[in-house]
């Protein structure tokens, strides 16, 4: 499994955490659509934040920014390549 595959499957791991039920198959769904706001947006935002020891920069805190499994993923992954050593 790749480290973006990983990431993946935790950020899908923390979104269901919150009680919006998706799998990798709809990665590209608007997490809208299965019962997201803009509060458990927040939530969700925390938990990735917690769990992977990162800080999401402003632009990425609204929801059309990061509306799916796969623009989470991405934000996520490059903040852990980012980091500096």
């Amino acid at each position: 499994m790749s480290s973006k595959t990983y990431v993946q499957n935790k950020v899908i791991e923390l979104i269901n955490s919150e009680n919006i039920f998706i799998n990798s198959e709809h990665s590209d769904d608007d997490l809208a659509q299965h019962g997201m706001d803009s509060i458990v947006f927040i939530m969700i935002i925390v938990k990735l934040e917690d769990e992977f020891k990162i800080e999401m920069e402003d632009e990425y805190l609204l929801v059309a920014n990061m509306n799916t499994v796969n623009k989470i993923t991405d934000v996520v992954f490059s903040n852990l390549v980012n980091i500096p050593a």
